[in-house]
């Protein structure tokens, strides 16, 4: 199960899902077994489950949702669910600035689908266009994933003081 755990069933079963149904191994829709639950299986068979990740994905400061997958990708996920992601937005998974979906270690890994912490997070902020009229006169356009206008003058290269109007 998942490459960590593996036990031996004797049965008379000959389709993956009744072994499984058998051994009392509940499977999430989003699990996946080798060979597939409708297949045949004989005395030597071996049966693989890869379980799918649980993934919080937090959305523009939306709701926190929890996602079944058997992706590997933040953003091949993302894509799965719809959304999707430019150059200028921001994609974290686990905190940090990478695309890479690796499970967070967990302290207890069981057979059934948990309801436990999920095995990644993924953060997508989606950048906004905002002008800035230049000291000049002139307009310039950026795309930012800045919380505050302050934060997104100041990605923008321009300091606020005390006496700034913005």
């Amino acid at each position: 199960v998942d490459g960590e755990r593996s036990f031996v069933i004797r049965t008379n079963q000959s389709l993956t899902r009744d072994v499984l149904r058998e051994a009392g191994i509940t499977l999430a829709a989003e699990d996946v077994t080798i060979p597939n639950l409708d297949q045949s299986v004989n005395r030597n068979s071996t049966i693989e489950i890869r379980r799918a990740r649980i993934v919080q994905l937090v959305v523009d400061d939306e709701v926190p949702r929890l996602v079944r997958t058997q992706q590997t990708s933040a953003r091949a996920l993302l894509q799965q669910l719809g959304l999707e992601v430019t150059v200028h937005d921001m994609l974290l998974v686990n905190g940090e600035f990478t695309d890479l979906l690796a499970p967070r270690p967990r302290s207890i890994r069981t057979d059934t689908p948990s309801v436990n912490a999920p095995d990644a997070e993924i953060v997508l902020r989606r950048s906004v266009p905002v002008r800035i009229q230049e000291e000049t006169g002139s307009l310039r356009e950026i795309s930012t994933t800045a919380r505050t206008v302050g934060e997104a003058l100041l990605q923008a290269g321009h300091v606020l003081h005390l006496a700034d109007q913005v």
